[in-house]
């Protein structure tokens, strides 16, 4: 003889209340998400998608001449640091790859998209 559980059919607008005694679930502190990675911090230590590029840029306009960077484009791909556009010389790009490189965050930096002259 078989035994049938009869269950209740909810009814359109029927309240549900908690169970009295509820399984309890401790949350895990998760590093991996209780942190920004270095890529995505922004100027202020903020999250921020383009951080990266930003805080170069920063580095850059701190420690290069503004008129060398009138035509330079900072970019990232994750924690590749892209640079694009023009540069007076090529001693100018040696140094802007050194201070990408020394930026928090940075994997490597791509140059192909630069023109000298």
């Amino acid at each position: 003889m078989k035994s049938s559980v009869q269950m209740p059919t909810p009814r359109f607008g029927a309240k549900f209340s908690k169970p009295s005694n509820p399984l309890t679930v401790k949350a895990m502190p998760y590093a991996l998400f209780s942190t920004i990675p270095p890529e995505r911090i922004g100027l202020n230590g903020e999250y921020d998608h383009n951080g990266l590029s930003k805080r170069v840029m920063a580095a850059f306009e701190a420690n290069v001449a503004i008129a060398a960077l009138e035509d330079l484009r900072v970019t990232q791909r994750g924690r590749v640091v892209i640079l694009m556009g023009r540069l007076p010389q090529a001693q100018i790009l040696s140094q802007l790859v050194n201070i990408a490189l020394s930026v928090e965050g940075t994997g490597d930096v791509e140059t192909t998209g630069i023109r000298i002259g």
